[in-house]
This record gives structure tokens, C-alpha cells and sequence, in this order.
């Protein structure tokens, strides 16, 4: 189950003009819209999908600490293959990039005017390091 919240309260989803029926939707939603990307996470011998799925839902749901083994963790999946399976297994980051591609193709609302950002600086970065 999804819920939303904020400052640690369950925040009103009218707040954002959402129904509650369409949030209890997004966990269908998102199951959806993954099964398009599944297949860039299968090899010959292996469908390591489920991680991705994992990693995803994760990384929406939880509200900070979004690392490796946190989501693991969160998720209920082996912290070690999570990790494994973003550093070292053989999936292809091209061809996630084409299958947004195509999405952002087939979206009328992104045909002409619109814009999609790809931000991966939402977490502020532990460490010294810039």
C-alpha cells in the first residue's frame, strides 16, 4: 500500500488535488508503467527485473536514507543482490534510456510545449566529496 506523507503525518491528498481512489490506484499504476521497462533488466540466463521493480518503488516511497541496502531493506530483498544488481549486473542503461525515449514518443502532452526532466540530485550527498 502507498500512502502519503508529510512532516511524518499522512498528508490530505486533496492537498495536491489527488482522490483518495486515484492514490490507492498507484501501486497498479506503477506496476504498469514498469512492466514496459522490465525487459532491458533480463539476460539470456537471468530476469533480475524484480530488483529493478524493488529499486523504483523504493526510491518513491521511502523519504530519505534512499541507498542501496536501505531500499533492500525497505523492499524486503537481499541488501547484497540490490546492491549487485545496480553496480554490476549486465543490464543496460541504453536501453532504459531508449525505452523512456519511446515513452516520451507515444506522450501527445510531450509532442509540442512540454518538457521532461531527468533529475537525480534530489538527495543531498553524504560525505565532503562535491
Amino acid at each position: 500500500m502507498i500512502s502519503l506523507h508529510c512532516d511524518g503525518n499522512k498528508a490530505k491528498t486533496s492537498r495536491w488535488g489527488l482522490t483518495t481512489e486515484w492514490v490507492a490506484g498507484l501501486g497498479k499504476k506503477l506496476k504498469v508503467f514498469f512492466d514496459r521497462y522490465s525487459g532491458c533488466f533480463k539476460t539470456k540466463t537471468r530476469d533480475n527485473s524484480e530488483y529493478g521493480y524493488h529499486y523504483i518503488h523504493g526510491q518513491l516511497r521511502m523519504d530519505n536514507e534512499r541507498n542501496f541496502a536501505n531500499i533492500g531493506r525497505e523492499e524486503g530483498v537481499n541488501t547484497q543482490n540490490m546492491h549487485h544488481f545496480m553496480s554490476n549486473s549486465p543490464w543496460s542503461a541504453r536501453d532504459v534510456y531508449d525505452q523512456i525515449h519511446r515513452d516520451i514518443k507515444e506522450t501527445p502532452d510531450l509532442q509540442e510545449g512540454g518538457v521532461l526532466i531527468l533529475d537525480e540530485s534530489a538527495d543531498e550527498k553524504a560525505g565532503d566529496s562535491q
